[in-house]
């Protein structure tokens, strides 16, 4: 008889996990997701900057794995009884496995004690999200363009990111880039859009290499971004944001990008860090339970050296691929590896043909960064919408 093995979410990790586990026919895998694609949440930055569509950040999970032996099914889940080997959906199924991931991810969190920010900032963790912002961000510029002529009463069009970390500082960089294009080809006397990239720490991108920083910082300046560092978003109101150091800016629009929480299932037995991320040994094995393991953004990883590894979809895969790998060891009784990884590098996209990166120790900026970063993008894109479109034309054959 086939082993069942479960897959909590359709994100970078579980495709991942997925496409290693299809390979093994001897194993029966169902990816299970609530929403029926797969979002590509790095490239959004290009998405609400309009130089994407809906469709450049999306991928069909139904036709993904359409005639493989991996099985997709959309499903919300609410809760884990490991003890049992079940997972329980929220319509009431009860679903066994032999091997479970959890990889379920994050989204944004807003802080209950930022007054106003739930109800005036939007977030880019989900394609939900990201599309009403983007349609009323449309709106808004539909707006001022009708206003040619008399702007000059109301010149100011600010939007406000709050969070300097690599999201913050994309966005930042994509809109203000989108605004000096958008308004330069079309010849408009309205001016622009004002961006304001808050930060509360002592600078932007914390915790990433100098040289990213100070070349996204360089950057950033060049198009026009007003970086605020050292100071806390005190309170959100409808068209202003108010600052710890007593300044008030007028706003349009803002953006969330200060942090993430995890998409908790509640799991019987399961231990859980401060951030909601469940706890794993070194082979990702969710404490406790040796046929369980969890990966990417809802997982603490910490690899050999004590080092707790920053949630990005690099680490998702990377920990997506030694999840695959433990699951085909302990079933056919073989070692089990461990997270002995260091992550190769980032990549900052700046705006327009602009990224700045370290890969495996190589400092990459301006348009080389760019065709790198477009690079590693096309090389996890590509081979997805190339396996569903086999999907498709074998779904059409059999038609």
């Amino acid at each position: 008889m086939r082993k069942k093995v479960l897959i909590i979410g359709g994100g970078y990790g579980g495709i991942r996990s997925a496409r290693a586990l299809e390979k093994h026919p001897e194993l029966e895998v169902t990816l299970i997701d609530s929403h029926p694609y797969h979002y590509l949440q790095t490239d959004v930055y290009d998405f609400i900057a309009n130089k994407t569509t809906i469709t450049d950040i999306s991928v069909s999970l139904i036709t993904l794995f359409y005639g493989s032996n991996v099985s997709f099914l959309q499903r919300k889940i609410t809760r884990i009884a490991p003890a049992e080997n079940k997972i329980i959906t929220a319509c009431g199924e009860e679903l066994s496995y032999d091997y479970l991931i959890i990889a379920n991810g994050s989204r944004t969190f807003f802080p209950s004690f930022v007054e106003g920010l739930t109800e005036h900032a939007h977030g880019v963790k989900s394609i939900k999200r990201a599309f009403e912002f983007k349609l009323k961000f449309e709106e808004a510029i539909y707006k001022k363009v009708e206003s040619e002529g008399t702007c000059s009463l109301n010149p100011d069009f600010n939007i406000v990111i709050g969070g300097g970390g690599l999201s913050g500082v994309e966005i930042a960089a994509a809109m203000a880039e989108y605004s000096q294009r958008f308004f330069a080809m079309g010849g408009y006397a309205c001016g622009g859009i004002c961006v304001y990239l808050i930060e509360g720490s002592s600078d932007i991108l914390n915790g990433l290499d100098g040289y990213l920083v100070k070349k996204s910082r360089k950057r950033l300046e060049k198009l026009g971004v007003n970086i605020i560092t050292g100071n806390r978003i005190l309170k959100v109101e409808e068209h202003c944001v108010h600052l710890s150091n007593n300044m008030t800016i007028p706003m349009n629009f803002m953006i969330w990008t200060g942090g993430i929480e995890v998409r908790k299932i509640e799991g019987d037995g399961f231990e859980y860090n401060q951030r909601g991320q469940l706890k794993v040994d070194e082979r990702l094995r969710v404490k406790g339970f040796d046929n369980v393991f969890a990966i990417g953004d809802c997982a603490e990883i910490v690899n050999l050296d004590g080092k707790v590894l920053a949630p990005t979809a690099m680490l998702a895969e990377f920990s997506a691929d030694i999840a695959a790998h433990n699951i085909i060891a302990s079933k056919d009784g073989k070692n089990l590896k461990e997270v002995d990884f260091e992550l190769p590098g980032v990549l900052v996209a700046l705006g327009g043909y602009f990224t700045a990166g370290i890969i495996y120790g190589i400092k990459l900026s301006g348009f080389i960064g760019f065709l790198a970063k477009q690079m590693v993008s096309h090389m996890y894109k590509w081979p997805l919408i190339r396996q569903c479109k086999k999907a498709l034309a074998k779904s059409c054959h059999k038609g």
